[in-house]
């Protein structure tokens, strides 16, 4: 049981992060990759939280060197 709920921990740590910040994250990343996603993405959920990346918007993103998602497509320069 006790390997059980530490498997949960950094979901539940990345839940409480998103939840408290949800209107001001639009877009992650890891730091270990070079690919931004939207918060909703199914890959940000095998993020660790400690390499996870807050962006402000997608043109923050790709100045720092990453590309946008094939999957969840985020927004690119300016797009909503």
């Amino acid at each position: 049981m006790k390997k059980l709920f530490l498997l949960f921990i950094p979901f539940l740590i990345y839940g409480c992060i998103t939840l408290a910040n949800s209107k001001d994250i639009k877009l992650v990343g890891s730091i270990k990759s070079n690919i931004y996603h939207k918060t909703d993405c199914r890959f940000v959920r095998i993020i660790n939280p400690r390499y996870l990346i807050d962006f402000d918007s997608p043109e923050e993103a790709i100045k720092k060197g990453y590309r946008p998602c094939l999957i969840c497509r985020p927004p690119t320069k300016g797009d909503k």
